[in-house]
């Protein structure tokens, strides 16, 4: 109770006072009356671009929000919570998310990776009003297939494991949501179920919509090979480009920037940038905040994405094409018919064969004119925002 009596608290201040009071317990009423969501993946951190960026963010203000992953600086967002995983061992992984839906108790599980698929399986079946989701960002049944980061016969059982986990997860399955277009005609049976939210770029500061790359003129080009570092994505190719554009006397620095997938791979990459001097390194054997990816996107004359040609990767379109599109950012791309046609359309950047191509592409790419139409909008995620929040609301 607020005393105004013996002029403890001013009528005025008092009035002030219970106006707040009030207005809290509303909005503390008002957050426990949303519905509750829980975003769980064992193998991206809590402020995932996708995940957090945007699932996460586009959802928080109209639902009660948990982000469960690996540990990493927590963002500053008061109505998310976030619930880190800790320990390397995968059965413990699977306890913990078991304990935090039991604790959390939500009405939506949106899973973002298929191991966590059996849990929520089982905690759906324990609680059948639970809605379940999962957001499909691989083709994992390509990937295990046609890239080669394990022997054949573990690749096989993995990739039929998967396949077989997503099948028969499906009827307990409100949703699918697809990183990709091609998903649900690379995978027939997900496509009643499919929406399509494609890993477009989710701007933390709106004003960068404004913004665009001035017309190239530097002394020294300076390129950027970045998010996931493997081989199959063209790491290799992309350092042997820029020793032989080094070679020929052009002035040209790398920037690598990311997670390393394999070990030797990362091993490589570490004694090239010890030895050559246009090379440097950033993470590489560790994970990068997506923010300072972005930054350095932003320092960048080129986004250079050398993809070798593979089955795992020929339909999809890599979120570095659309975040570099995003903040008007040329790009040396590797001959794709897919990427093609968008890199056209908007005049983004060079198709190259990053294997064969010589110092004359440089030229070429300073004498060019990138983006005329200034800024792609359709590469910002808003569009895939207001689908998102179409199907959840049209759950409630």
């Amino acid at each position: 109770m607020i005393k105004v009596n013996e002029g403890k608290i001013p009528i005025l201040k008092a009035i002030k006072l219970a106006y707040l009071c009030t207005t809290a317990r509303i909005r503390s009423g008002y957050q426990m009356n949303k519905k509750s969501i829980f975003l769980a993946s064992t193998q991206k951190p809590i402020n995932d671009s996708r995940m957090f960026e945007k699932f996460a963010l586009s959802l928080s203000q109209h639902f009660r929000l948990s982000v469960f992953g690996w540990n990493a600086p927590v963002p500053n967002v008061p109505e998310i919570e976030f619930i880190c995983l800790h320990t390397t061992q995968r059965l413990q992984w699977y306890k913990e998310f078991w304990k935090s839906l039991h604790t959390q108790k939500p009405d939506y599980i949106i899973v973002h990776h298929p191991e966590l698929l059996p849990v929520s399986l089982a905690y759906k079946i324990k609680h059948p009003s639970v809605c379940l989701f999962y957001d499909m960002q691989e083709n994992y049944f390509r990937n295990f297939h046609y890239q080669n980061l394990y022997p054949k016969g573990i690749k096989t059982i993995l990739g039929i494991g998967f396949r077989t986990l997503e099948y028969l997860s499906l009827p307990f399955l409100q949703k699918i949501f697809c990183a990709e277009k091609c998903y649900p005609n690379e995978i027939p049976f997900i496509k009643k179920k499919a929406l399509v939210l494609e890993n477009k770029y989710k701007s933390l500061y709106p004003s960068e919509k404004d913004k665009i790359k001035e017309p190239l003129k530097p002394k020294v080009l300076k390129l950027l090979l970045c998010g996931t570092i493997s081989k199959v994505f063209g790491a290799e190719r992309a350092i042997e480009f820029v020793e032989r554009l080094n070679q020929e006397s052009t002035l040209v620095q790398l920037k690598i920037i990311g997670k390393g997938v394999e070990e030797d791979l990362i091993s490589e990459i570490k004694e090239k940038a010890e030895k050559l001097d246009y090379i440097t390194i950033e993470g590489i054997d560790q994970l990068v905040a997506h923010q300072q990816i972005i930054n350095e996107m932003k320092k960048a004359d080129a986004i250079l994405l050398p993809y070798l040609p593979n089955k795992s990767t020929e339909n999809c379109i890599p979120t570095k094409l659309y975040e570099a599109m995003a903040l008007g950012i040329p790009m040396l791309i590797q001959k794709n018919k897919l990427w093609e046609t968008i890199i056209k359309k908007h005049q983004a950047g060079l198709m190259i064969d990053f294997h064969s191509t010589n110092t004359q592409i440089v030229n070429t790419f300073l004498e060019q004119s990138f983006y005329p139409n200034g800024i792609v909008k359709e590469a910002y995620w808003e569009n895939e925002e207001k689908k998102l929040l179409k199907v959840m609301r049209e759950i409630r």
